[in-house]
């Protein structure tokens, strides 16, 4: 909670956005445990949408990059 808020997680983002976008990249993909909504929600403001379920209801996400 004491970094939380402060742009730190959306900088990490933006850059691995950007070195995605380097290398070629069309897209960038994420994992979230289902129990934790504040990540879910954290990565839905930044642009991700949901793509799936993966194992033991890990919801899957990406954005293009």
């Amino acid at each position: 909670a004491e970094f939380q808020g402060r742009g730190y997680g959306a900088a990490a983002i933006a850059h691995c956005r950007a070195q995605a976008r380097a290398w070629g990249l069309p897209r960038v993909a994420t994992s979230v445990v289902q129990a934790d909504d504040s990540n879910i929600g954290f990565y839905e403001r930044l642009g991700f949408t949901r793509t799936g379920t993966l194992v033991d209801d890990e919801i899957a996400l990406s954005r293009d990059a």
